[in-house]
């Protein structure tokens, strides 16, 4: 009983050790859209936007990770440039939450569980599934969008590039943009489900940004195992 009690130690230990190739953290930043209404500037962060973030440091080129995103997005011809907007006048609102999952790469290699400085830059892509108000603009003369229906479930493909760096010890501090490209073109009302008839470009989907700090800590630090028999 005593040798397997300590054998559990040790084996947890191990695992302890292990844990450092991972991370935990935020993401705290601002979110913006590009699609048929408002603005066409692709990065112009403008609403608050947050996450979790987890990462597995599989290799010093590469992680795994994965994130929970929550923001909400906004658009109003009244702040376009193009004059087609600024005479329809329209407008939304819609909140989205992400779950995402992704490939890390590293440009130079990072190594977090080793005790010294380390910084790289990085991209990352994978997939991304994001749950959306269903919008629509119930009428001609109604230039706000109001939600019709539950909300509804969809696919993005995600382009994360950022730099990071180790140099709080434990802590790991990041700077990241990603843009998602998403498989919908009614993020802003323009187009719904039940409609064949849409408002401008029906032939390109929307777009929504992320743009801020990540800050994640590794999980577990390495303990000496001292096992008896």
């Amino acid at each position: 009983m005593r040798g397997f009690f300590f054998s559990l130690l040790c084996f947890g230990a191990i695992l302890g050790s292990r844990a450092q190739e991972h991370e935990l953290g935020v993401f705290l930043g601002m979110s913006n859209y590009v699609g048929d209404i408002g603005e066409m500037t692709y990065i112009k962060p403008d609403n608050f936007a947050y996450g979790i973030v987890y990462k597995w440091n599989k290799h010093p080129r590469f992680a795994l990770r994965g994130s929970l995103m929550f923001a909400n997005l906004k658009g109003d011809d009244d702040n376009s440039d193009l004059g087609s907007r600024l005479g329809r006048g329209l407008s939304f609102e819609n909140n989205i939450m992400e779950v995402n999952a992704a490939f890390e790469f590293n440009f130079i290699p990072f190594e977090p569980y080793l005790d010294q400085t380390q910084t790289t830059p990085y991209v990352a892509t994978g997939l991304s599934y994001f749950f959306m108000d269903q919008l629509r603009y119930p009428s001609s003369t109604n230039s706000v969008a109001e939600e019709y229906r539950p909300r509804k479930g969809d696919v993005s493909i995600p382009l994360m590039l950022g730099v990071k760096s180790n140099f709080l010890h434990d802590v790991i501090l990041g700077f990241e943009i990603g843009a998602r490209y998403a498989f919908s073109d009614n993020l802003d009302g323009s187009f719904p489900s039940y409609s064949n008839a849409g408002i401008g470009n029906t032939n390109s989907n929307d777009w929504y940004f992320f743009t801020g700090i990540t800050a994640t800590i590794l999980i577990g630090k390495s303990k000496k195992c001292y096992c008896y028999n």
